[in-house]
């Protein structure tokens, strides 16, 4: 288990949580609402932030305001959560049909506890991933879709736009959506866990080397992996080499990525049963 210091921001689906813990004290984490923990915030009090919220809205607020929860409303699902420093880092935001958008953390306005929009559409907006990532072309967005293809492209293959801008079109979906995204520095690979079923109801595994699909256009189609009618896909998560990882018992874990053994995108998942990582 990992060592956990100074002060934390427990990221739920619908609620935050803190804790001040010494040095070389261990930390367990644990379920509010039983909805599992998104992301762990290293804070100060004196710190504002930006909550961006499933259904393309977001919220600035401060410590206090953050963790008293009276900023989220019972149907508001939170996707990440970062320090509002009124910056000019980069704000990266994709959602399930293929769109993404930049923008910078200076342009989200507005006071605390409200809500504001922070992506310009009429369609429905379904956000399955926030954060502030490298405007780099040493990084690629990796996106896994429904039947396990991936999609890859450059951070820089957009342009960052304001609050109002539309979204751009960042994956040639073709009937399917995507489930899971990451950004991550292209030298330093990754690993995508695939976890599937088969028609007897067994559990399958594999994990496939993030540099198996080559970083390509912005608008290129994914690249499918193993597909058959008797292997049904049902998570997928995308690990790095300094992602913090969990078990299903929400204990923190060291060294998963470099205990997992990739096979090619082509061959067919092993039927085995093995811990669904949750990746912070």
């Amino acid at each position: 288990m990992c060592k956990i210091t100074s002060i934390k921001i427990w990221v739920h689906k619908n609620a935050c949580n803190f804790t001040n813990v010494n040095n070389n004290i261990t930390y367990k984490i644990y379920k509010i609402n039983r909805d599992l923990i998104k992301k762990v915030v290293k804070c100060q009090k004196k710190d504002n932030f930006i909550a961006i919220l499933k259904n393309g809205s977001f919220i600035k607020m401060d410590f206090n305001s953050l963790v008293s929860n009276a900023v989220l409303d019972k149907e508001d699902e939170i996707v990440n959560l970062f320090i509002d420093d009124g910056s000019d880092k980069v704000v990266l935001m994709v959602t399930d049909n293929g769109f993404g958008k930049k923008t910078k953390i200076s342009s989200f306005k507005g006071k605390n506890i409200k809500k504001f929009s922070a992506i310009n559409t009429e369609d429905k907006i379904n956000i399955i991933f926030a954060d502030v990532v490298e405007d780099s072309e040493d990084y690629s967005i990796n996106e896994v879709t429904e039947s396990g293809s991936v999609h890859r492209c450059s951070v820089t293959s957009f342009n960052t736009s304001g609050l109002n801008a539309k979204p751009m079109k960042i994956a040639g979906l073709e009937d399917e959506k995507l489930v899971c995204t990451n950004v991550s520095k292209i030298s330093d690979s990754g690993k995508i866990l695939y976890y599937a079923k088969n028609n007897k109801d067994e559990s399958m595994f594999k994990a496939v080397d993030l540099n198996e699909f080559a970083v390509k256009g912005r608008t290129s189609k994914p690249v499918k992996t193993y597909v058959n009618k008797n292997v049904n896909y049902e998570k997928f998560v995308i690990l790095n080499k300094n992602s913090v990882v969990m078990d299903n018992k929400y204990n923190l874990l060291d060294g998963v990525y470099n205990k997992l053994e990739c096979t090619e995108r082509s061959k067919k998942p092993e039927v085995k049963k093995t811990i669904e990582y949750i990746v912070l």
